[in-house]
């Protein structure tokens, strides 16, 4: 099976489970919410891969990040569909590549962490397919097609704090911890020796502002 196949009878089990819990009060799939994002993006500051011939790590990189994302809402509390795409105008750290990366898969939202903070928190684990450019490092692609495992953290400060200002009610705080589970692998050369080194915990870093651009 390949790994478009899989991503997709993942989905189609993620939606076909929550699915059954939804109560029958119309169509189980809502009208979509489109958001802008600014924020920034970091790499290598949580573990990041050392160089073996060098005994080295590469320097923490962060970089603007313009974020565009369509989230889907169903009618399980328990789910969403997400896509987006995402660049950085002026590259990460310096490497000037503002090529943008798309991203999609589902939210899968733990109510009680919003429960437990009175609506102040929302916390998410979303399974995502991302098409980004490829690591020079991990791989000789311009672009690569890889498996994501995301925490995403929202701060609801519009809904809690400006809630009766319907132009602020919707905007909010997100950080996001994004961990590559596919070819984690990466490779160091030296002359004519080539080592490698599997980190799988390395997680990307993005916080910024959600901000609504079409109503719920």
């Amino acid at each position: 099976m390949t790994r478009i196949a899989q991503f997709a009878t993942a989905g189609a089990i993620l939606f076909a489970a929550a699915a059954a819990g939804a109560q029958d009060n119309g169509s189980f799939i809502k009208p979509p919410v489109f958001v802008f994002q600014p924020g920034v993006v970091t790499a290598n500051a949580v573990s990041a891969t050392e160089n073996p011939f060098t005994s080295t790590s590469p320097d923490v990189a962060s970089g603007f990040n313009v974020r565009f994302m369509t989230i889907v809402p169903t009618a399980s509390k328990y789910l969403a569909g997400v896509a987006g795409v995402q660049f950085q105008p002026n590259g990460l750290g310096g490497s000037k590549n503002n090529s943008p990366g798309f991203f999609y898969g589902a939210v899968l939202p733990l109510p009680i962490v919003s429960t437990a903070t009175q609506g102040w928190l929302n916390f998410s684990i979303d399974p995502l397919g991302v098409y980004a450019p490829a690591s020079p490092t991990a791989s000789s692609r311009v672009y690569a097609h890889e498996f994501f495992l995301e925490g995403a953290f929202v701060l609801n400060i519009g809904q809690k704090m400006m809630k009766d200002m319907p132009m602020f009610a919707g905007v909010s705080a997100y950080f996001l911890v994004d961990q590559q589970i596919t070819h984690t692998k990466t490779f160091f050369r030296q002359g004519t020796q080539v080592r490698e080194e599997n980190d799988r915990f390395a997680p990307v870093l993005l916080y910024g502002i959600t901000v609504p651009i079409s109503p719920r």
